[in-house]
């Protein structure tokens, strides 16, 4: 019975570190209970505790273990070999096809999951990570010279990200500096008077910083009712959001110190005048109001 309860720790926590939602895997958990003949289980999941009570009869004692998740990280090759270890393991005793997994031999699989490397190498993961910011720039109006230095800007801080991870930073830190290479690269081409949208090259290199699966996440947590984890998780993200804040604020702070002239309304001047002029026509154009008023034509003009 322990190691039943210390294995459905262990695979809860590799769901919960890979940034599945509270529901699955508390799901996961009992699941688990259930195929090992622990009925009398009560698994509880938060945003870094994970805790399983188990109890044989109403007159004897409960059992508890609990166990904390200390590091996160996505990986999805991970997550699919532990769903797949989860699936064989609530596998139906009349499948022909399906063998028992006892808990020895969940062990083995799950120690080799633990020790499997991921499937793609570092620079694969940066270069993804680069291809994706010179796309969101693109979007903003850049060209191919913009989607180079956003891509540039994003692999720097890919790498520099990497680089405090492996020292053990925590994730604000990293995504504070992650955040710096863009907002860096932006500036140089204000710097250098190059005719491109330095704004493009800064909002596509961070594009790739949205931490997007911790806010699904907590948004799933919060629609199926596990609000501490889901204001855990709500939590981190705003933290993520500062740091990329405070790390794009620190660059252009040290660009004015060096007399750089920053302009942000500048590339957007003829765009928000034509809006603006757009948007005084369609007033005047709607059928309810009338441009017979002075104010009107002036509106009109």
């Amino acid at each position: 019975m322990p190691r039943v309860l210390d294995l459905t720790l262990r695979i809860g926590e590799l769901l919960l570190a890979g940034g599945e939602g509270a529901e699955d895997v508390e799901a996961a958990m009992f699941a688990i209970c259930r195929s090992y003949g622990l009925d009398r289980c009560e698994p509880t999941v938060t945003f870094t505790l994970l805790s399983v009570t188990y109890q044989p009869s109403l007159v004897d004692d409960p059992v508890t273990a609990n166990r904390t998740v200390r590091r996160r990280g996505t990986d999805y090759t991970r997550l699919a070999a532990v769903y797949q270890l989860i699936a064989d393991i609530n596998a139906p005793a009349h499948d022909e096809q399906a063998h028992e997994v006892t808990p020895e031999e969940a062990y083995r699989r799950l120690a080799e999951i633990r020790r499997n490397r991921h499937p793609y190498p570092g620079w694969a993961l940066t270069t993804a990570a680069g291809v994706l910011a010179g796309a969101a720039s693109v979007l903003l109006g850049g060209g191919p010279t913009v989607f180079l230095v956003a891509a540039l800007g994003a692999v720097l801080g890919d790498r520099l990200a990497w680089l405090c991870a492996g020292r053990g930073l925590p994730e604000f830190y990293q995504f504070l500096v992650a955040a710096m290479p863009p907002a860096a690269m932006g500036v140089l081409l204000t710097l250098l008077h190059a005719d491109l949208r330095p704004s493009a090259v800064i909002t596509g290199g961070l594009f790739a910083l949205i931490p997007g699966r911790a806010l699904v996440a907590a948004v799933q947590d919060g629609l199926t009712g596990f609000y501490i984890t889901a204001s855990a998780r709500l939590l981190e993200v705003m933290y993520f959001f500062v740091a990329i804040v405070v790390g794009v604020l620190s660059v252009l702070y040290l660009a004015v110190q060096f007399d750089a002239q920053l302009n942000p309304e500048g590339r957007c001047g003829r765009w928000s005048g034509r809006w603006r002029r757009s948007w005084r026509r369609w007033r005047c154009r709607r059928p309810s109001r009338s441009c017979c008023s002075s104010r009107g034509r002036r509106c009109c003009s």
